[in-house]
């Protein structure tokens, strides 16, 4: 019974951490928060660069149409790979986590690629659905770059010497295989390379989700050590010192987060000073990538002028 209540205790404890930890991370995104600024196809799958002509720009879109398409069949095709040797227990590794919510991006992300270029002339009128869409991939893409970053550095700067300390040539072997290597370090420069041609930018704003996200796999984690009374990470287990790697690792994802949102304000400002002057933009006429100008007619309805107000949110960059 007293080591019942001492593990019950622990349990006890680690929640109330990672509940301050997810408030924490809810009140510096809600203190911060800039809207879904994103959230159009336009930002979220195009090139960063300013490209003209009209042609240079659909030229731009397909190539990072064909970069990101490329990129997820790369990760069906290791996910698919691994999933063939049988061993189930893939699924409970952060690292399949990230990796299945990576592929989900970057499929999304040449969804969103498709429909813009399949629209004619870069028309800027988008139906909800396509807001969402455009909603969806920037919300993955600030979990997924961040959270890569987090798995690099705890894998190779933790799991890797602790596993070589146990001189395990199995696990040793497994580490440094080619399958590893795809899901911790050339995943994370790959988008990486995404981040710096693409228009999105991660900010304060979506620390919470990142947070949210670690939350549910330590809570998953707990759930599956109940049921088979085996840690898929040594540093998960409950000891007198969990509170302590569970505090690091929250420091390591939201630092890399920080990260993120710092290169998003160098980006930021890269992309305002490269923008170039537009002669026809400054006398009135809208560019082919610019959100237009106009002044709804009378026959516009009170419930389509709100519309256009909220769009306003999903513009700005």
């Amino acid at each position: 019974m007293p080591a019942v209540m001492a593990v019950g205790g622990l349990y006890a404890a680690l929640s109330a951490e990672l509940a301050l930890i997810v408030a924490a991370s809810t009140a510096v995104s809600y203190y911060w928060r800039h809207g879904c600024q994103h959230a159009t196809l336009r930002l979220v799958a195009t090139p960063s660069f300013a490209a003209r002509p009209w042609a240079a720009q659909r030229a731009g879109a397909a190539c990072l149409l064909a970069f990101r398409a490329s990129c997820a069949t790369v990760w069906i095709t290791v996910m698919v790979s691994a999933a063939q040797e049988g061993d189930s227990r893939i699924y409970l590794f952060f690292t399949t986590w990230n990796y299945l919510l990576q592929a989900t991006y970057f499929v999304l992300s040449a969804v969103a690629g498709a429909r813009l270029l399949w629209k004619p002339h870069w028309a800027l009128l988008e139906t909800r659905a396509e807001r969402a869409l455009a909603r969806a991939v920037w919300a993955l893409f600030s979990v997924c770059l961040p959270s890569s970053v987090m798995v690099t550095v705890v894998l190779w700067g933790v799991l890797l010497p602790a596993t070589l300390r146990s001189g395990s040539s199995a696990a040793i072997d497994a580490m440094l295989s080619a399958s590893s290597f795809a899901q911790h370090l050339v995943n994370t420069i790959l988008l990486m390379l995404d981040f710096a041609v693409n228009h999105m930018l991660v900010d304060t704003s979506t620390l919470v989700l990142v947070v949210c996200w670690n939350v549910a796999y330590v809570l998953f984690e707990w759930v599956a050590h109940s049921m088979s009374a085996k840690w898929t990470y040594f540093f998960l287990s409950l000891n007198g010192f969990t509170w302590a790697w569970y505090a690091a690792l929250a420091a390591v994802g939201v630092g890399a987060h920080a990260l993120a949102c710092l290169a998003s304000r160098w980006k930021a400002r890269r992309l305002a000073i490269a923008a170039p002057r537009d002669p026809a933009a400054e006398s009135g006429v809208t560019a082919p990538l610019e959100p237009p100008i106009s002044d709804p007619g009378p026959d516009v309805d009170a419930d389509a002028d709100a519309d256009a107000e909220a769009d306003d949110a999903y513009i700005r960059i």
